[in-house]
């Protein structure tokens, strides 16, 4: 029996299909990434499941997001409300990391191929946080708000003190 974290959907990746259709017999999710990939990639892969993140007055924000302006601006509008301040330092749009090669002329793939990222990364982000953080809680969220295109990931500490949801 198989075990794994999260399942991934095959039939998303590009030619996987039928180059497995080609090599039946030697065909698998490793011999997929050799091909299409090298170790710069997997490289610079490692730190988008397992980012950096900084510390500012009591907020955990994603480093490659963090601007000290607009983490001011946020911290002020709310108060130091650690929750909300985190929530909208952290949110980001998971089509703008690879819209320059996406090459999906379908929509529907497209946007599939995105959830089941968004769900990795979800995954992923939550496990570090538990495992770099273990005297916090955090939530990771999904917002799918397709009316405005739009399909983010971001998280935020859950503290005692915070008694109504994020949205």
């Amino acid at each position: 029996m198989k075990k794994n974290i999260f399942k991934l959907n095959i039939s998303l990746l590009s030619d996987y299909d039928a180059f497995l259709n080609a090599n039946p017999d030697n065909w698998n999710i490793v011999s997929y990434l050799n091909l299409k990939y090298d170790t710069n990639a997997a490289l610079a892969f490692s730190k988008f499941f397992f980012p950096d993140f900084v510390e500012k007055k009591g907020c955990v924000i994603l480093d490659f997001l963090f601007d000290k302006n607009i983490f001011k601006d946020w911290f002020n509008s709310y108060k130091g409300d650690i929750s909300r301040v985190e929530y909208m330092c952290n949110m980001y749009e998971l089509k703008d990391y690879f819209h320059i090669n996406d090459n999906s002329d379908d929509d529907t793939v497209y946007w599939e191929r995105l959830f089941a990222l968004g769900r990795v990364m979800q995954r992923a982000w939550q496990i570090n946080l538990k495992l770099l953080y273990p005297d916090r809680k955090f939530k990771v969220v999904l917002v799918d708000d397709r009316e405005m295109d739009m399909y983010y990931i971001t998280f935020f500490s859950i503290s005692s003190k915070t008694n109504r949801a994020i949205k």
